[in-house]
């Protein structure tokens, strides 16, 4: 604490202030133009795949779900963690499994590429222009097993998502992931 107060002085002393406003304001503002609304872009034949990841206790700071279309001819991998708790993303419809989860901002005690959980939960992408699949809750503490409960928290997790996304295919129908 005391060296971050330390820095913040001694960057004082550097920095007039006529240069550190518009230093300040440009970093508010492009900060500002990450979080806007921007398009959905769907691709001919596609469906909108809607939910949310929340990691308790997990080791790294992130991780990316594994998803692979039970037939084998498509694969997705979804980036979960902190910032990236809601998705919105673009897949055949068909049936498709949730098979792993890999820790991928780990500590340093395992190896290269990080742990890699087994997980057994299906899900459909039916015919509505959009489905909703849940909020999946994995806890784990340090190098335990995973456990993983899907909630439904459909009206929140779409309220968010209509922000960013103002072209949210309607209607959205529910088909929550369950295990296989």
């Amino acid at each position: 604490m005391e060296t971050a107060r330390h820095m913040t002085a001694s960057l004082r002393s550097w920095v007039p202030w006529w240069v550190a406003v518009p230093v300040v304001l440009l970093v508010g503002v492009g900060g500002c133009a990450l979080v806007q609304p921007r398009p959905l872009d769907v691709p001919p034949g596609h469906r909108v795949v809607l939910g949310r990841v929340d990691l308790f206790g997990f080791v790294g700071r992130e991780g990316v779900l594994e998803i692979v279309k039970e037939d084998g001819t498509f694969s997705h991998g979804l980036v979960a963690g902190p910032g990236a708790r809601e998705f919105a993303i673009v897949l055949p419809p068909g049936r498709y499994r949730i098979v792993g989860l890999r820790a991928t901002n780990y500590p340093r005690t395992f190896p290269p590429g990080g742990p890699v959980w087994n997980l057994d939960l299906s899900f459909e992408v039916v015919s509505d222009p959009a489905v909703y699949i849940g909020t999946l809750r994995v806890t784990s503490g340090f190098g335990e097993d995973l456990e993983v409960v899907v909630a439904d928290e459909s009206e929140d997790t779409i309220r968010v998502l209509s922000a960013w996304y103002p072209n949210l295919p309607r209607p959205i129908a529910r088909a929550l992931a369950v295990p296989r």
